[in-house]
């Protein structure tokens, strides 16, 4: 089934596949980490094959009139959401797409593939730090998301939706570099330590629309400004 899957989006030069719900594309127990974990994995490797993000609709779990604001409302094995946002510890460095692709199907390893010039400089370890990286979501949402990360060293964090222009990331309030990564998402650098990250999207034509707003403005007020001031009378 995920070879027909790749055919089909290749012929058919998909760039976006929806699966609705995602309990129609596997027959697994899907409270098993385990299970669900091995299905995450095989839609990860259509998504690199094929080159397409996919969207993936998972059903909550019965709330009882609570609001759904976190992913932790989802039903199911834990792993469905980690699979959207991991920690890497070790990342490569690559000039365009079709390298990073390249290495995800040929070469498919642990190490996260960003596309950049160069790696940041990396920070001195913190011992007294529990070594094994963790992560907490504090928010979530469609344009800005809120993690708190803890690891003993230095580690890449992950998120699997497209680095469009307008997304920028903060690190404990500080702006820092987010790159694109595995194709089809985006990566921040973190130091050793406890981080807050805060990953959010502002579209460009905010700004454009601002800039023209404030030069609008301004143009109104000149205007207004030279109307108002005294005519000298020639004589």
């Amino acid at each position: 089934m995920k070879q027909e899957i790749i055919n089909y989006c290749l012929q058919q030069k998909i760039d976006v596949l929806m699966v609705d719900p995602l309990v129609s594309l596997h027959d697994v127990y899907e409270n098993d980490n385990g299970m669900m974990n091995a299905v995450m994995s095989e839609i990860k490797a259509v998504a690199s094959y094929a080159g397409v993000g996919i969207m993936l609709l998972h059903h909550t779990k019965k709330l009882s009139g609570e609001k759904i604001d976190t992913d932790e409302s989802l039903r199911g094995a834990s792993s469905v959401k980690d699979a959207a946002r991991q920690l890497y510890d070790r990342a490569e460095v690559n000039g365009s797409p079709e390298q990073v692709l390249d290495k995800l199907v040929n070469r498919p390893s642990s190490v996260l593939q960003i596309e950049a010039e160069s790696l940041p400089p990396t920070s001195p370890s913190q011992p007294q730090i529990a070594a094994k990286p963790s992560f907490d979501i504090i928010s979530i949402a469609p344009m800005r998301s809120e993690i708190e990360v803890v690891a003993g060293k230095n580690v890449w964090l992950f998120l699997a939706d497209a680095n469009y222009p307008g997304w920028s990331a903060t690190v404990n309030g500080q702006d820092s570099a987010l790159y694109s990564a595995q194709v089809l998402g985006k990566a921040v650098y973190l130091p050793a330590g406890k981080s807050f990250v805060v990953i959010s999207y502002t579209p460009w034509s905010f700004y454009l629309g601002l800039a023209i707003s404030v030069f609008s403005a301004a143009l109104i007020l000149g205007i207004l400004f030279i109307k108002g001031r005294p005519r000298l009378l020639r004589v």
